[in-house]
């Protein structure tokens, strides 16, 4: 079960699903307040929020409360905030209108941590194998650089 901090508003609590423990805040004190106490999972708030602009929001919580707890900003259709500078506080967005499922699936893309890609499981089972072929590569470079060394100490001393 993930704890979903949210702004308490009846668009959100009426759409997430029962599978999450909701942690509703009606002002920005009192969501930080739980945040530290509660450690949340995620935080999911509207473009209106807290009567704070989206960004100040965010980064709030990333200078107060956390670096790495994911962000979700609920956004308007067509909402005027500059979404890159969003992204780079690291939140996702949401936009208007959505499903729960929608909904339900981005928290749980936020909160999933990724899997180990193929191409390193790949590289851990053949390992000893890998470390020869860098430390034949590496022994070839420093022929060609000593090479190059020699010539050049050749030619100009």
């Amino acid at each position: 079960m993930k704890k979903v901090l949210i702004e308490k508003v009846r668009e959100l609590m009426d759409i997430l699903d029962s599978q999450h423990l909701v942690i509703p805040c009606s002002e920005f004190d009192e969501a930080l307040v739980a945040m530290k106490e509660l450690n949340p999972d995620v935080i999911v708030f509207t473009e209106k929020a807290f009567n704070l602009e989206p960004l100040e929001v965010c980064r709030a919580i990333r200078e107060k409360y956390s670096l790495v707890v994911p962000i979700i900003v609920v956004l308007n259709f067509y909402s005027l905030l500059e979404l890159s500078q969003l992204k780079v506080l690291g939140a996702r967005t949401l936009v208007k209108p959505f499903s729960k499922e929608e909904l339900n699936q981005l928290i749980y893309e936020v909160t999933t941590p990724p899997k180990v890609l193929p191409v390193v499981e790949k590289i851990a089972l053949h390992k000893e194998e890998l470390k020869e072929v860098v430390r034949q590569q590496v022994k070839s470079e420093l022929k060609i650089l000593m090479k190059q060394i020699l010539e050049g100490i050749e030619k100009y001393a």
